[in-house]
């Protein structure tokens, strides 16, 4: 088992949900966590909440942005560099769900799903991607990306077009991405949960 500890993880929609389970887990191995997520109270409680390891002096953070516009994402890349921090698996995990016929989904509501759903994790690969790769030419380190996708990309659900067109689209990104950073020692795979109890569902049923 590929041992986490002294690691750094990046992860979307960290504060709740999937994103958040997967930060507690991984803090549970020792693995710095750094959270993005639009609310930044949420995120600070996130943060305070995920265990310590106690052999590691680097503590977990956020970044406050909106993952599914390209300039959060240059400014955590900044941010990283100037840090001199290096990320060792990146996991898009934020999303939001949908509960109406495509017929009455307004366009700025298709456009919500899908910035947040597929574009988050397009921009996240891109900009992430990109620097595993130049620590794959120096270090030769072994990277991962962790994209969310879902159980409906594949059979789809009344009420959940858009979200699972969404969805399928992270599963061909990822198919895609593991053939173009393989080379460099980079995983690419998805995860495609079934329902899970969260705020999302929640909010939605």
């Amino acid at each position: 088992m590929i041992s986490l500890a002294g690691k750094t993880a990046l992860i979307t929609g960290g504060s709740r949900g999937i994103g958040n389970a997967i930060a507690q887990r991984f803090a549970q191995e020792g693995t710095r966590c750094l959270l993005i997520g639009r609310n930044e109270s949420s995120l600070q409680a996130a943060c305070s909440d995920l265990p310590q390891a106690t052999s590691s002096p680097l503590r977990h953070t956020f970044f406050q942005g909106e993952v599914g516009k390209a300039e959060t994402w240059d400014g955590i890349v900044d941010k990283l560099s100037e840090e001199g921090i290096s990320v060792d698996v990146l996991v898009n995990a934020a999303g939001v769900s949908q509960a109406s016929l495509l017929v009455k989904t307004s366009p700025s509501e298709i456009e919500a799903i899908l910035n947040m759903n597929l574009r988050s994790t397009v921009l996240g690969c891109r900009v992430i991607g990109k620097q595993m790769m130049k620590r794959a030419r120096a270090e030769r380190p072994s990277c991962s990306i962790i994209n969310v996708s879902s159980v409906m990309a594949m059979r789809g659900g009344t009420g959940a077009s858009v979200y699972a067109a969404s969805k399928a689209g992270i599963l061909g990104l990822t198919s895609a991405l593991s053939q173009e950073l393989g080379q460099f020692q980079v995983r690419v795979n998805a995860l495609v949960p079934g329902y899970i109890e969260t705020s999302m569902i929640e909010s939605e049923y």
